[in-house]
């Protein structure tokens, strides 16, 4: 009634005080009467909420369907029922981190290690830990965190960091260095890139499938003996590598308890200095190739400073000149990398993933043939081609797409 009245005498100067008071008002009972039901919601969940109750259940219920894994289909395309996902999940698993990859010997690639540590400073790191050591490290730890019985402490990485010897093209987890320095020098170098006229340019962007779970532990334990450590804190490192065990929790269950055969530690405070020391292979690898080769050429900007390619942790970017030669030494170096290391370079398998679940989604089993047809016709088709659009997708990956698309329909 008060905004009816304002509207027939809008200049009325009582009438919208009034107006505004009963607006405060409304504002008011509607806070009050919210403030009572969040009260009310609390009070019952207090009463009924820590009994045996049906309204209990009924939560605990309502938690365990969301995360419950009912079904789930295998590398053939079966779909398993009740103790067989579990299995599924086991044997997935078990193949995966617990198979062991046959890789070259380190020693077949050449004399690579160009930088090792001296014999006092590895020495030094297999010292007797004094008392007030041990006190420093645990009150180094923050009150609310606890380092793993297994692995070594932030305070141990922090204080012997500078031991790693590391390039400067890796910018991550290296003591002084901060990831946002190659950022910077990524944002100058790539300037420009959009112009159809300048100097022929390449920039590649490496990721490596799986870096930390498929790490070849043998290689691991060349790289240390190559940069020079000492053979007792190896023995100590490998000890905490090669010990892992795996269960796999799927419905709240703890399923399987199998030896890992690869990959270091996730969690594990060490593990990123260790993966440091693999990144640094690859970049003598890397440094070796192109030292060896008479074709490379550097990148616009870079051939001062011998600058080939910088370090993202396990991402890497890779510079060099536009022309076929130099990138065919690139690739060559990646393959050996990847024949020593166990590691491999990710590929066109996430286009193959986004497909796959794409049409496992269960709004499109429900479509007709013509509904799936459709589906495959104007949006999974197009997937692939804006791909195709950017890179030169392989054959098998082209096959393994239509098998998955056969399959659907």
């Amino acid at each position: 009634m008060a905004q009816k009245d304002i509207d027939n005498d809008p200049y009325d100067h009582q009438l919208r005080v009034y107006a505004a008071v009963l607006l405060q008002e409304y504002e008011d009972a509607k806070r009050d009467e919210l403030s009572i039901l969040q009260q009310q919601a609390k009070i019952r969940w207090l009463t009924d909420g820590d009994k045996s109750t049906s309204y209990f259940h009924g939560i605990l219920r309502s938690r365990k369907h969301k995360s419950m894994v009912e079904s789930i289909c295998d590398e053939h395309g079966t779909r398993l029922y009740g103790d067989e996902v579990a299995q599924q999940f086991v044997n997935h698993f078990q193949n995966f981190l617990g198979s062991t990859d046959n890789v070259i010997s380190l020693n077949e690639v050449g004399d690579i290690f160009t930088n090792k540590l001296s014999r006092s400073v590895a020495d030094k790191m297999v010292m007797e830990v004094t008392d007030n050591e041990i006190k420093d490290a645990m009150f180094s730890i923050d009150s609310t965190k606890a380092a793993g019985p297994d692995g070594y402490s932030s305070h141990f990485s922090r204080k012997h960091g500078n031991w790693l010897i590391v390039s400067i093209n890796q910018s991550a987890f290296v003591p002084g260095r901060h990831i946002q320095d190659n950022i910077l020098v990524t944002q100058e170098l790539l300037k420009c890139y959009n112009r159809a006229s300048g100097p022929q340019r390449c920039a590649l962007k490496i990721d490596l499938q799986k870096a930390y779970d498929t790490v070849n532990w043998s290689f691991l334990e060349m790289a240390l003996k190559g940069f020079g450590f000492h053979p007792l804190i190896i023995k100590w490192i490998m000890a905490g590598v090669t010990t892992a065990r795996f269960s796999i929790c799927v419905n709240e269950v703890a399923h399987g308890y199998f030896k890992s055969g690869r990959g270091l530690r996730q969690g594990d405070p060490i593990s990123p200095y260790l993966f440091t020391i693999v990144m640094e292979v690859l970049n003598l690898i890397l440094v070796k190739e192109i030292r060896n080769s008479k074709e490379f050429q550097f990148h616009f900007g870079c051939k001062r400073l011998k600058l080939s390619h910088v370090g993202f942790a396990d991402d890497l970017l890779v510079l060099c000149h536009g022309d076929l030669n130099s990138v065919k030494v690139v690739k060559k170096a990646l393959d050996v990398f990847s024949s020593v290391s166990g590691l491999g370079v990710i590929d066109c398998k996430g286009l193959v993933d986004k497909v796959r679940a794409k049409v496992g989604s269960w709004r499109n089993k429900k479509l007709s043939y013509a509904g799936r047809l459709q589906l495959i016709a104007s949006v999974l088709s197009s997937m692939q081609i804006y791909w195709a659009s950017v890179y030169m997708l392989p054959c098998c990956v082209i096959a393994e797409i239509e098998k998955v698309l056969k399959s659907f329909l």
